[in-house]
């Protein structure tokens, strides 16, 4: 069973590094400074108004008359508005208001300097009370007021969606915050995958299947489809829901996870049957032979058996119409589908005298007609299908 551990183990971390690269954050907290002195000037100055914001302009058009500046302030702000204090808040406004050059919040700015964002998680200092409030409240805006001798201070906070806040040019680390760790469970998978536990040699002379062809490509075909069906869901959550939570039961993402993730669980069976070929060879000796398969090894003595026939090693029917099933709600996997279901594989099935019968997969493994060469030099009833199947083929 080491071939299997190995194979779900590694796609296992795989999971874990694809899980650390694609989570999103399901909301992101930008800041950005708010100079009252500019926006009352451009909501009276009407060339001006089109580059105020839509909340500035909607403020001007209320205004019968100009205002003083403090009256026009209470009006913006009426509703949504947060009067915050204390060594926390006055450097997070020292950072936020300072040139976007000498800010010490440069790390958290977004790709727009022309009026720059910066952007924190929810569950950093000092914002968890307020974004509580404004969650209960649903609102996904409010100035931020700081009191100060020279006068009140004001920044702009907006809780966004990780689609939003990649579009605002977010730092990664900030909508992302395990991609930087996405590394290690990869190299990991890498390590496990290669090494661990150790793989077993097949004696010299014995049957095997072909490396590449058999497990390796498949494993790996098998190991980047399940990866990107289980990644789906992290981009599609954002995208499609506006939030990072793929199991989400109130908007029904869990519903469309579900779906795709069960996509990867059926292209994680490949590893299954890679693994049966890899772990998979056959020693014919003198008077008996020697067979390992996924579940362990097991000396036959030919005297034991009282004839071989064919056995049907194709996919299982529930197999098959699952892929049909999965092909509904995508073409792509109309031709994964047709591949399986055409799929003949077959194997040699042993009567043992007094024990059930001994089944192991035999198509397309290279030197198979020795089978049949030991079969009839020892005397074992083979059946004419399995004759016909080990019998070499004749070259033109």
């Amino acid at each position: 069973m080491r071939e299997l551990y190995r194979r779900f183990g590694a796609l296992l971390l795989l999971f874990a590094a694809t899980a650390s690269f694609a989570l999103a954050r399901d909301r992101v907290i930008s800041i950005h400074a708010v100079e009252m002195g500019d926006e009352y000037r451009s909501a009276y100055r009407p060339v001006r108004a089109l580059t105020a914001s839509s909340a500035m302009r909607s403020a001007s058009r209320s205004f019968k008359r100009a205002v003083p500046i403090p009256e026009f302030i209470d009006e913006l702000t009426e509703g949504r508005v947060e009067t915050v204090g204390g060594s926390e808040w006055e450097d997070l406004f020292a950072g936020v208001l300072a040139t976007p050059g000498s800010s010490p919040l440069v790390d958290r700015m977004g790709r727009d300097q022309s009026r720059p964002f910066y952007f924190f998680s929810p569950e950093e200092a000092p914002f968890p009370e307020i974004f509580d409030r404004m969650t209960l409240a649903d609102q996904r805006f409010r100035f931020l007021k700081l009191p100060s001798p020279s006068g009140p201070r004001f920044a702009g906070m907006t809780i966004q969606g990780p689609a939003d806040a990649d579009g605002s040019g977010a730092p990664s680390w900030i909508v992302r915050p395990f991609r930087r760790y996405a590394a290690a469970p990869l190299l990991l998978a890498l390590v496990v995958y290669a090494v661990f536990p150790p793989r077993r040699r097949a004696p010299a002379g014995a049957l095997v299947y072909p490396k590449w062809s058999s497990w390796i490509l498949p494993d790996l075909v098998g190991s980047i489809v399940s990866c990107f069906f289980f990644a789906l869901p992290f981009f599609l959550a954002p995208a499609i829901f506006g939030g990072g939570e793929v199991l989400n039961v109130s908007s029904g993402m869990i519903i469309v996870t579900l779906i795709v993730w069960l996509m990867a669980a059926i292209f994680a069976l490949i590893l299954y049957f890679s693994a049966r070929y890899a772990s998979f060879s056959l020693e014919l000796l003198p008077g008996a032979m020697m067979l390992r398969v996924l579940g362990g090894e097991r000396m036959i003595p030919y005297a034991a058996i009282e004839s071989a026939g064919i056995a049907d090693y194709r996919p299982p029917r529930w197999l098959r119409t699952l892929l049909f099933i999965a092909s509904l709600g995508s073409w792509r996997m109309l031709g994964h589908a047709l591949l399986v279901s055409s799929r003949s594989d077959w194997g040699i099935e042993l009567r043992i005298r007094g024990e059930t019968p001994i089944r192991f997969l035999c198509s397309n493994l290279p030197g198979a007609e020795r089978i049949l060469e030991a079969f009839k030099r020892e005397r074992v009833e083979v059946s004419p299908e399995l004759e016909s199947a080990l019998a070499p083929e004749e070259k033109e």
